[in-house]
């Protein structure tokens, strides 16, 4: 038995023994492998991050293209509808002075009264601002709109026929009437001719002048009988550089006042006909008026 057992048992060790030095062998294999695998795994992550930044590096910078190419086509486009509505505006502001002096030629008037008339309203507005007067009205765009309104003041005088208008005599009580029913008239042309394609703002102003520019301070004037403040701005403003420039000017009724005796009527008329504040400044401006002539 014992001659049986130790070949056996020397057989088993031996076994054991390979079976050690195989797993040893494969164990030693494996981890190898598993370094290899785990170097190539660090480097592909490596890798990967490297390619998933230079990714998002290029797409910040394609995106950052892209959106100064939208800035730049929005500015052009923003550029372009400017200068349309900067057209479409002179356009219409030709239309309304072509208007004017169409109405003003009628009378056989040389068509530079609205022009006048417009600058000295311009003069009051901007010194009136710069005294800080009116502050809740006297923005830039309310004198924009009522210096470019001011053309259409007498807009409505279309309506009046040319015996009337052109009477070179006094004109009789009832052919008065007729001829004050161009105020009226010129607040509802302005709405017929503007209204819907130009500022809400602009065209309520325009219909003012229109509308208001013969009413006088004492409430005495025409076509409401407003008095004082009740009549717009706009309009007070109006009633004085429009009478003033008809004062000095040559009609078919009349010949042209002097300058001074116009001023000296103005002042006279403060309080009266024009509102006082704005006979002040329009007194103020005498210097700059008289540059006109």
């Amino acid at each position: 038995t014992e001659e049986f057992i130790i070949p056996l048992m020397n057989r088993v060790n031996k076994n054991i023994n390979r079976l050690s030095v195989i797993s040893k062998e494969y164990i030693n294999e494996s981890k190898f492998k598993i370094d290899n695998y785990q170097s190539k795994s660090k480097t592909f992550s490596v890798f990967a991050f490297i390619l998933i930044g230079f990714s998002i590096l290029i797409s910040v910078l394609y995106s950052y293209k892209v959106l100064r190419e939208l800035e730049t086509k929005n500015s052009m486009l923003k550029t372009k509808s400017e200068e349309s509505e900067m057209k479409i505006s002179e356009i219409q502001y030709n239309i309304i002075m072509g208007v004017a002096d169409l109405v003003e030629s009628r009378s056989g008037e040389t068509g530079q009264h609205v022009k006048r008339t417009s600058h000295f309203v311009y003069l009051i507005l901007r010194h009136a601002k710069n005294k800080g007067m009116w502050p809740e009205i006297l923005t830039e765009e309310y004198i924009d709109y009522v210096t470019r309104a001011a053309p259409m003041h007498d807009i409505g005088k279309i309506i009046i026929p040319d015996a009337i208008l052109n009477k070179p005599g006094k004109l009789t009580p009832e052919e008065f009437e007729v001829m004050k029913t161009h105020a009226a008239a010129g607040g509802k042309i302005v709405y017929n001719i503007i209204g819907g394609i130009e500022d809400e703002k602009y065209v309520d102003i325009a219909s003012n002048i229109a509308n208001f520019h013969h009413e006088k301070w004492n409430g005495k004037g025409y076509p409401s009988g407003k008095k004082g403040e009740e009549i717009p701005l706009s309009a007070r403003i109006m009633a004085v550089a429009d009478v003033f420039d008809a004062l000095v000017s040559e009609r078919c009724y009349k010949k042209p006042m002097s300058y001074e005796d116009a001023f000296s009527l103005i002042q006279n008329e403060s309080g009266e006909h024009f509102d006082p504040d704005v006979v002040k400044l329009f007194l103020e401006l005498k210097d700059e008026i008289m540059e006109e002539w």
